[in-house]
């Protein structure tokens, strides 16, 4: 199966200033639903899918998270990338008791 992947500049937030990871998610999906790549409905899809299962990654540094919310509220695929301008909290997708400081 191929999947063509729109890769928009618009969608790279580099240094994002976020309060918490529910912060960083939400003007990640504002973004997204701003530039025409989601449906209305993703922002609060992708909220609740980290609420049941989050997405941080344990790793070395930088450390990332990969949230990810229903493909039906998808116009185009696509990937956001956000650098954050200081680590926020995502709970381990492995081990959700463990917290990650996630940069990406």
């Amino acid at each position: 199966m191929a999947v063509d992947l729109v890769i928009d500049k618009k969608l790279l937030l580099p240094h994002l200033k976020a309060k918490d990871n529910l912060d960083a998610l939400g003007q990640i999906a504002d973004n997204l639903q701003r530039q025409g790549y989601v449906k209305a409905g993703y922002k609060q899809a992708i909220l609740d899918r980290e609420a049941e299962y989050p997405t941080g990654l344990p790793s070395p540094r930088p450390t990332v998270a990969i949230p990810h919310a229903n493909y039906q509220l998808v116009k185009k695929t696509t990937i956001s990338v956000a650098t954050l301008a200081h680590p926020v909290k995502f709970h381990d997708m492995g081990d959700v008791e463990n917290e990650l400081e996630v940069d990406v």
